[in-house]
């Protein structure tokens, strides 16, 4: 036990004699290089004064940047079907700039539309019959609930089509077109 106490003790003694030593060297080699350090020569040039006729303009590269500008997206993803703007074109609020393949929901609507019709017929069929003391209430109710939903569904996807129209918020400028057909 004493002998591996020992033997750990000389070993701290040597690292951090060792450290000591690094740390001491370090710091004479640092005054060494300062002591014989140099500055750079400064370099100077100079011309004569002589009088010019100065031109009021400068060639420069750089870029432009909006102060308003805005970066327009559509609130629904798609693939773009047809560009209805250029580059630098003005255009007045409201314009179609981009439409969106929408042929999809065109189909659902149609389909929410005929749900629409059959759901409005079955509530004015079970209307009739509820005055006729033929029907019970809550038939009446179901249909006119069936007749709300279809109601809220040809709603929804008016909605996503017209989501699928991207239109210039505010009359203006057309920047650089960033966008593709596809």
């Amino acid at each position: 036990m004493k002998k591996r106490m020992t033997i750990t003790i000389i070993g701290l003694v040597i690292l951090f004699g060792g450290l000591l030593a690094w740390n001491m060297i370090r710091g004479y080699m640092v005054k060494k290089y300062m002591a014989n350090f140099e500055s750079p020569a400064v370099t100077i040039s100079a011309s004569k004064a002589r009088a010019e006729t100065w031109q009021p303009s400068m060639s420069a590269i750089g870029n432009f940047v909006a102060i308003n500008g805005v970066d327009i997206s559509s609130e629904a993803s798609g693939i773009v079907d047809e560009i209805y703007f250029e580059s630098g074109q003005f255009v007045e609020k409201g314009d179609l700039l981009i439409r969106l393949i929408d042929s999809v929901d065109q189909a659902e609507l149609i389909d929410d539309q005929a749900r629409l019709e059959l759901d409005r017929l079955n509530y004015d069929r079970q209307l009739e019959l509820y005055e006729r003391q033929a029907t019970p209430g809550s038939s009446v109710d179901e249909a006119r609930a069936q007749l709300r939903q279809a109601e809220a569904a040809v709603s929804k996807t008016e909605a996503l089509i017209a989501q699928k129209y991207i239109t210039a918020p505010f009359d203006g400028k057309l920047g650089i077109r960033l966008v593709d057909l596809g």
